[in-house]
């Protein structure tokens, strides 16, 4: 199936929607976070995964529900990293001193571009520039999604750095509807790479 309109988000700009299939499992993915919008397994009649209707849910209370979190998961305390000797600062979360899910820069507030589709996958690509949300380096992220008749999987790349810093972990956030059928899941995410390890 061919791309979408899903909607806009607040600055106006568009968040497409692409359906995959195959003959047990029909998946939607979002541009806007990398986001698993909805899971369906056939000849069950409710959603899989938990996801909101419009655009307007994952810019407010849903803006991890199902997104591809990063560069940095969780919380960072002081909202201060030292990265090969340099201190850098981010983003400070309204709930105290700590920057928490990379900030309202995030990887799943970023709307990813669609670079190949079939029937049953996707991939998807995201540019993150050098200080964007405090964090160094410009990156390239790949992330593929493709469907095998139950199964999901996804594929994430590491990120091809343009200078030396850390590459911090990448994680993908799904609200699973565990009270009801779980589909089959797998995913393959990258090993970290360190500073050192990119500069031998």
């Amino acid at each position: 199936m061919r791309p979408e309109t899903f909607g806009q988000v607040a600055d106006g700009r568009y968040v497409q929607k692409i359906t995959l299939r195959s003959e047990q499992l029909t998946v939607t993915i979002l541009t806007l976070g990398a986001v698993i919008n909805d899971v369906r397994l056939t000849g069950v009649p409710w959603p899989l995964t938990l996801g909101s209707p419009d655009v307007a849910g994952y810019e407010g209370k849903l803006s991890s529900f199902g997104s591809f979190m990063g560069p940095v998961i969780n919380r960072i305390k002081g909202c201060t990293a030292k990265i090969d000797g340099k201190t850098y600062r981010f983003e400070k979360h309204h709930s105290g001193n700590l920057t928490q899910h990379s900030g309202s820069t995030g990887m799943h507030r970023q709307i990813w571009s669609i670079a190949e589709y079939g029937s049953n996958y996707v991939l998807l690509t995201l540019h993150l520039p050098d200080g964007l949300g405090g964090f160094p380096g410009n990156r390239e992220i790949t992330l593929r999604y493709e469907i095998e008749q139950a199964s999901l999987r996804m594929t994430a790349k590491p990120p091809v750095m343009h200078r030396p810093p850390s590459t911090p972990p990448i994680i993908p956030i799904g609200p699973w509807n565990q009270s009801r059928a779980m589909v089959g899941r797998r995913f393959k995410l990258p090993p970290i790479t360190t500073a050192n390890q990119m500069q031998s």
